[in-house]
């Protein structure tokens, strides 16, 4: 069950899944919308990330179940950390088929940061939590994909050996303003990277949080709130960020630009009633260096996930 205390939420889950040629991007997104009013629904939002489209495919809500905490069931959809089962049949889409996920990377945790939240976790007021379940994998298996891109013939897309994130989402809003950045798709293959700014409301005020994890060659560098980090530099517009975070060891420069976006639904009050543009080819570049200002890793990407909330 969610987290939250409130009768009114939204949960919802984030599967990026990225063929090993690249050429195929997606993401799928399920999730609970439970509000006081009909509007109450489960739902599965689909976003095609090379053809900048996407599907809101609605259920109603009692097409909604937990298996375990992160395994959910959708209709005849089942999600979880080891894989997906997709059998969504609409006029506008159809897809079907299994994908198995291996060698999850999930980050660090403790009694003091049970989540990527860090201490925030235990503070149920907050308007959103955020989870990252995994930084990287790998992916077995292949999905028929049925739609306008594909002239509404069955299409068999080939994942295997492709590469995929998870990450959740519950509470009742999403944060007025926000920019989130996800990759782990660089040169060098061991390198994933999540991180993400909002403006946080907290009891009579708000502050400026953000999470940012960053994998490379088995090492976690971590750059949060809540370990004492400190934002040094930060500019943003709508199509490009920059960003660099600092804590008592490592320094992070984190570039990024959105090039190609699609709209997908967002939470407000626990209704899916907001929008918001995400990007899935957005361009993306790291680096990381030590205290004395030697370059540890410097890397790009062009395959990252991107949103601009201002």
């Amino acid at each position: 069950m969610s987290k939250t205390k409130s009768n009114q939420y939204f949960e919802g889950w984030f599967y990026k899944i990225v063929s090993k040629d690249l050429n195929n991007i997606y993401a799928f997104i399920p999730g609970i919308s439970k509000t006081d009013d009909d509007k109450a629904h489960c739902f599965i939002q689909v976003l095609d990330g090379v053809n900048c489209k996407s599907y809101n495919i609605k259920y109603p809500i009692s097409s909604f179940s937990y298996i375990t905490e992160n395994t959910i069931k959708i209709d005849k959809n089942i999600f979880s950390k080891n894989g997906i089962r997709l059998d969504i049949d609409r006029h506008e889409l159809k897809v079907s088929g299994e994908l198995l996920f291996d060698d999850i990377c999930d980050i660090k945790r403790n009694m003091l940061s049970p989540t990527a939240m860090g201490f925030f976790e235990y503070f149920s007021f907050l308007e959103c939590k955020h989870e990252v379940l995994s930084m990287n994998h790998t992916i077995t298996g292949e999905l028929a994909i049925n739609d306008s891109v594909f002239k509404f013939k069955d299409t068999i897309i080939d994942f295997n050996d492709g590469k995929g994130y998870i990450e959740k989402d519950m509470g009742t809003s999403f944060p007025k303003n926000y920019v989130w950045v996800q990759c782990n798709h660089f040169r060098n293959e061991s390198i994933s990277l999540m991180c993400s700014v909002a403006d946080i409301p907290f009891i009579y005020r708000s502050f400026k949080g953000f999470i940012c994890i960053l994998h490379v060659n088995d090492n976690e560098y971590r750059f949060a709130t809540y370990n004492n980090s400190k934002i040094i530099n930060e500019n943003i517009n709508h199509k490009n960020i920059n960003i660099a975070l600092k804590n008592k060891k490592f320094y992070l420069d984190i570039k990024a630009e959105i090039i190609k976006a699609a709209p997908l639904f967002s939470p407000k009050n626990a209704a899916m009633s907001s929008s918001i543009m995400e990007s899935l080819q957005s361009n993306v570049t790291i680096s990381l260096y030590d205290k004395n200002k030697n370059l540890i890793v410097k890397d790009e990407s062009l395959v990252a996930g991107l949103e601009i909330v201002i």
